[in-house]
């Protein structure tokens, strides 16, 4: 679908937002502290450029509507020189008045867009194409997040990436950014876990599928509609 130079930056401008957004879920002490992670890795397809998603920060932080607590954090995964290597900066911002307001204007402009999946607080909902809506929900019994954590980050990704695979180490540092401690080993029985006590029973094991890729020794997810 064709989407004007206004509708692309409205989207770009709304996904920095959404990532800020999304992690304010996760913070019951009210803080509003959040770690954002930018992929410095230019060459890799991504729903928002490096030099866009930059600039919108920059935009966030001279409008008053974030601002840097200390100084961001280079921190990367595999070696320098090889097919695996990729490299992140890492921001920590406190959160100021005015950005829900801020956010709820884009939000209103991407409702055609959300209306596919999106998550509120710990459900995830998918709209199928009968136009109703499929609900899975994440609890978060004795403050486990982590399959909550792993999906969101499965889902990200696939927005971002279509069904490429993530790998075990990019798992681990996206879940980090969202405040939840996730060692590769843990990933296999995550994994199994969202399978059999979130998609079969919500019906979904057909549409929503995650598989493990023996090549790259990470996992895709694919959705199906």
């Amino acid at each position: 679908m064709y989407k004007s130079a206004e509708d692309k930056h409205n989207f770009a401008v709304w996904r920095v937002l959404n990532r800020i957004k999304e992690q304010l879920q996760f913070d019951p002490q009210e803080e509003r502290v959040v770690a954002y992670l930018l992929d410095l890795n230019i060459k890799h397809h991504s729903g928002v450029g490096l030099v866009a998603e930059r600039k919108i920060i920059e935009k966030l932080i001279n409008e008053g509507l974030i601002t840097s607590i200390s100084d961001s954090d280079f921190v990367s995964i595999g070696e320098p020189q090889t097919p695996e290597y990729k490299a992140y900066e890492l921001f920590h911002f406190k959160v100021k008045r005015g950005f829900e307001d801020y956010y709820d204007q884009y939000q209103k402009k991407q409702r055609v867009d959300l209306g596919f999946c999106w998550f509120d607080n710990n459900t995830f909902f998918l709209r199928l194409r009968d136009g109703s809506a499929k609900p899975i929900a994440f609890d978060t019994e004795r403050g486990n997040r982590n399959m909550l954590v792993v999906f969101q980050v499965l889902i990200d990704h696939w927005k971002r990436n279509d069904n490429l695979p993530i790998g075990k180490g990019e798992i681990t540092i996206r879940a980090k950014s969202y405040g939840v401690k996730i060692e590769p080993a843990q990933l296999k029985n995550i994994m199994s876990n969202i399978r059999k006590t979130k998609l079969k029973p919500a019906g979904l094991e057909d549409i929503i599928s995650i598989d493990f890729d023996r090549k790259t020794g990470g996992w895709s997810l694919t959705i199906a509609r």
